[in-house]
């Protein structure tokens, strides 16, 4: 609870940072709608199977007339999910989901290729507010909050394109830079996962979503 609260006074602290730059800057805010295909690298399950909504809300401050930079605060779903079609194959003996809930903040920069076509990048911190292990059973789903880190520390590379005014569509890759799951740890929950190996867990998405420009601010002197 002390790292949400801690994690919640930065957001909001980048938030009111965010709008004292706006005073003197170029920009637009913006609502973001969209989907994660999703796996976690390390439990031994690939394929972007894992589906989850992408949601929220962010800004961008012009740099000048070729660069932006600002950012957003995001419901991300991610994990990972072995899929019946693939049992059915033999690739894995049962069915099995890693629900993970995140809030993301990342900080985009984008630049600006040519009209109405813009490549990104950039860092996000994001903290982990649900974790379960479902085995697609009449068992409950397993609650694994305590295998996972509180924060989990991605980049980000994407293209973006407009489609409309002001509606853009925007894919994006995004990848862990340090493991997500706790070391050190037997639990059983580990042997459902079929992970007991000494490499970690990484965060790997495919995200594709709709950019809503709803405002924009000129530039004051």
């Amino acid at each position: 609870m002390n790292r949400l609260l801690i994690f919640c006074t930065c957001t909001l602290g980048l938030m009111f940072a965010n709008i004292e730059m706006a005073k003197a800057q170029r920009f637009t805010g913006k609502i973001i709608a969209g989907l994660n295909g999703s796996q976690i690298d390390g439990d031994q399950v690939s394929g972007y199977y894992r589906g989850g909504l992408l949601a929220g809300f962010g800004a961008s401050f012009q740099i000048n007339d070729k660069l932006s930079i600002g950012p957003e605060f995001l419901f991300s779903g991610k994990g990972s999910q072995v899929t019946l079609d693939q049992v059915e194959k033999g690739i894995y003996s049962s069915p099995r989901k890693i629900k993970l809930n995140y809030v993301d903040v990342p900080i985009i920069v984008t630049y600006n290729a040519r009209p109405g076509f813009r490549i990104l990048g950039g860092l996000s911190v994001n903290y982990l507010l649900k974790a379960e292990i479902d085995l697609v059973t009449n068992v409950e789903p397993y609650d694994a909050r305590n295998l996972f880190s509180d924060f989990d520390y991605n980049i980000l590379l994407g293209l973006e394109y407009e489609v409309f005014d002001n509606v853009w569509l925007q894919g994006r890759w995004s990848y862990s830079i340090i493991e997500i799951n706790k070391q050190g740890t037997n639990q059983p929950a580990y042997q459902l996962l079929q992970a007991q190996r000494t490499g970690g867990f990484y965060n790997n998405l495919l995200q594709f979503s709709l950019r809503f420009d709803l405002m924009r601010g000129e530039k004051t002197e």
